[in-house]
């Protein structure tokens, strides 16, 4: 009888340890899911003009787009510093180049 009362404690022990497992990986499991929820912080890039997409550069100082400017007949490549300014046309072909 004192065999099976061992037994039955070292088996509680497992299940409250498994217990606590379970209950750990849902909580990841529900704070992963609300990191994944969460929009990225956006903001204008001024004198820039109708931009379709961008991207950083390596460094994340400047980046490259597709805009259309003032004067421009369609959409070019355009660098620019993420604060608006040195804006440069990369590009004269326009969308297709």
């Amino acid at each position: 009888m004192e065999d099976i009362l061992k037994i039955i404690k070292l088996m509680r022990k497992h299940v409250i340890a498994a217990l606590m497992l379970l209950v750990i990986l849902i909580m990841i499991s529900c704070t992963s899911k609300k990191i994944k929820q969460q929009e990225l912080r956006t903001w204008k890039v001024p004198n820039i003009g109708e931009a379709a997409e961008a991207y950083f550069s390596p460094d994340s100082k400047t980046l490259i787009c597709t805009a259309k400017r003032e004067g421009d007949s369609g959409f070019f490549a355009y660098t620019i510093n993420i604060d608006g300014t040195d804006v440069k046309k990369i590009n004269d072909k326009g969308e297709d180049a």
